[in-house]
């Protein structure tokens, strides 16, 4: 088929890719110039490593078009625009419209959507193209930040919304050979599953940020605790770790709009809310315990490890490390950060100092705060890190559980981690 793949994000390239390895004939459609000319060199507008990799094999195959005017008439046009937050936690769909206005005056094609999109839009958008010959699918898609590349050629499963078989067969065509498991259902029932997925992972994050703070008040640890909820095959032991929290791009829109939604139609989600709260505390708690153990935070110097909201991307947005710099700064603290990958000041608060290393963030700090879990933290040698910062036993706290506590216990750090008592450290999997 010819495939017209809107949007050059991770989802935009991930679904280019996968078309392409597929067999189909595939354009890429990207408004912004910049991100064209890197694509046009091999590289990629954002930091995916195997994607790249998987991007600049696949040489000239993938054809670069600035609008859906320029590319040659497709069979699919595959939506995989940003849907951004609003003020009231809706959801701004407006690049989303604007591609299915484009595509009026086109050849009749399938308007195959991505985005993310409250349930009711498909509906809407759908008896719209219609009038012009065009067929609708909700598509939604399950990759995660930093691994795109594996999730979108070997996805969990391929959901696809629509209100004709033909149609349904048309998008299923796009994954020859794959042997995922495959959902046919109507538009609305396709843009739920992925909003009620991300809220429900969501939730589990912040269920277990929850138990961190009662296994903290008993002396428990929530990493054996996570580990025996795992073992039940009712729960699972995925999105089980307690740390500072859900962020990026997905997980705290998709809550906001799914409780946005709710409101909208007179209905009130009161668990999302209460996700989304827990979810907002998490920076606090862990900035508290800092003054508990520092006292003032007042010219405290502060090293950030990890800006980007996760391990494998330099997505800033959301990241619970940005807050944690902003409440810092606030009372008062010096920050500086850094992040294996983020080199930009673009979303974090000004008069945060930047370091070139891990080690030389820690010269002279009171404090370290592992904020994003990226491999070379826990390669550091603990003896070195420590005899750079400030102080007999300066405070090392674990943002994310993953560091070897006793490791640094013992080369003299004051130890903090989320949810995990000092006198639980035994190593996981222990039996009697």
């Amino acid at each position: 088929m010819r495939v017209a793949v809107v949007g050059a994000g991770p989802v935009g390239v991930a679904s280019a890719v996968t078309a392409a390895l597929g067999g189909h004939d595939v354009a890429v459609v990207e408004q912004r110039d910049d991100r064209r000319s890197c694509l046009a060199e091999g590289h990629l507008p954002f930091h995916e490593e195997a994607l790249e990799h998987a991007w600049k094999a696949l040489g000239s195959s993938v054809a670069l078009r600035a609008s859906l005017r320029d590319a040659e008439s497709a069979d699919l046009v595959v939506c995989c625009v940003g849907t951004p937050s609003l003020s009231d936690g809706s959801s701004d769909l407006s690049q989303v419209e604007g591609v299915a206005t484009e595509m009026a005056g086109l050849p009749p094609a399938v308007f195959v959507v991505r985005s993310t999109v409250p349930p009711g839009t498909g509906t809407r958008l759908g008896v719209q193209l219609a009038a012009t010959g065009h067929g609708y699918a909700a598509h939604p898609e399950f990759l995660q930040e930093g691994r795109a590349l594996q999730d979108s050629v070997h996805p969990s499963r391929i959901v696809v919304g629509a209100d004709e078989p033909w149609i349904h067969q048309r998008v299923f065509a796009l994954y020859p050979g794959l042997s995922s498991p495959r959902l046919a259902v109507d538009i609305p029932t396709a843009e739920l599953i992925k909003v009620a997925a991300n809220a429900h992972l969501a939730m589990r994050i912040s269920f277990i940020n929850e138990m961190a703070v009662v296994a903290e008040h008993f002396g428990a640890d929530i990493e054996v605790v996570a580990k025996g909820l795992g073992m039940d095959p009712r729960i699972g032991p995925s999105f089980l770790r307690a740390g500072l929290g859900y962020g990026g791009s997905c997980f705290p829109k998709d809550v906001r709009g799914l409780t946005a939604l709710s409101r909208a139609v007179g209905s009130e989600l009161r668990l999302l809310r209460a996700v989304i709260e827990v979810n907002l505390q998490q920076p606090v708690r862990l900035v508290d315990r800092l003054m508990t153990r520092l006292g003032s935070l007042r010219d405290r110097r502060v090293a950030i490890w990890g800006v980007a909201f996760k391990p494998g991307t330099d997505d800033v947005r959301e990241s619970q490390a940005v807050r944690v710099a902003e409440l810092l700064l606030e009372r008062g603290a010096r920050v500086v950060v850094h992040d294996p990958v983020v080199c930009a000041p673009g979303g974090l608060p000004p008069h945060v100092t930047w370091a070139d290393g891990a080690i030389p963030a820690l010269n002279g700090a009171d404090a370290v705060v592992l904020a994003t879990e990226w491999p070379e933290y826990r390669t550091v040698d603990p003896v070195t890190a420590v005899a750079r910062m400030n102080g007999m036993h300066p405070l090392v706290v674990d943002g994310r559980n993953a560091l070897c506590e006793r490791e640094w216990v013992r080369a003299g750090a004051d130890y903090q981690g989320m949810g995990r008592s000092q006198a639980t450290t035994q190593p996981l999997g222990v039996g009697v």
